[in-house]
Formats: C-alpha cells, sequence, structure tokens
C-alpha cells in the first residue's frame, strides 16, 4: 500500500509541471454577429442567415477542449432551400440505418 501511494506521488511530481505547461486558453466568451450571410456546414447544404447574433462558449476549462466551441444563438432569422433541406434529411437518414430512400421535400411556398 505504501508503495504504491508512493510510486502516485512521485508521478504526480513528474506530472505537475508538464501540465501546468498546458497552452494557455482565451478569455470566454466569444461573440459573433451577422447582418446577412450564408453558412455551409456541409457539401449541398447552405443556410443563409440574417441578423444573427451568438455567443461562442468554451467546451471546456483548459487546452484542448477550450478551443473547441459551442455556439448558442441569441436571435437570428435563418433559411433553408428544400434542396437544403433535402439533403440534410438524406445524410440523417443514412445515419440511422433508415430504409427510408429518395426523400424529397417541398415546402409551399
Amino acid at each position: 500500500m505504501r508503495s504504491t501511494t508512493l510510486l502516485f506521488l512521485i508521478a504526480l511530481s513528474i506530472a505537475h509541471p508538464l501540465l501546468a505547461k498546458a497552452d494557455p486558453c482565451p478569455p470566454p466568451p466569444s461573440h459573433i454577429s451577422i447582418e446577412s450571410g450564408s453558412m455551409s456546414p456541409q457539401p449541398g447544404v447552405t443556410f443563409q442567415l440574417r441578423h444573427f447574433r451568438g455567443t461562442l462558449l468554451p467546451r471546456g476549462r483548459r487546452a484542448p477542449s477550450c478551443y473547441l466551441k459551442t455556439t448558442v444563438v441569441e436571435r437570428a432569422d435563418i433559411f433553408i432551400s428544400n434542396e437544403s433541406l433535402t439533403s440534410v434529411f438524406a445524410e440523417k437518414m443514412g445515419q440511422t440505418g433508415s430504409d427510408i430512400k429518395d426523400l424529397k421535400i417541398k415546402i409551399p411556398s
């Protein structure tokens, strides 16, 4: 028991300086504002954005997870075409292994 504790304390004393030298994280949070623009999160999918406001929150307190951000949308008008929506649904259906094939979405104007 004592040898295990001693080994743990030695390992901790060696690792501590290495952990302390981790890359510093940028100060959170940051903000995003888009008056008018588009976003393409994947091929074949485009969202038209207007009056977009959001906050980018880090996913963790230490590197590297602090560099990964989650966008919290505070306000936005988001438009998506029938073709883009069809593409999103087709990808999701493929991921779930659904038997539904050749799905096309059309929203009446």
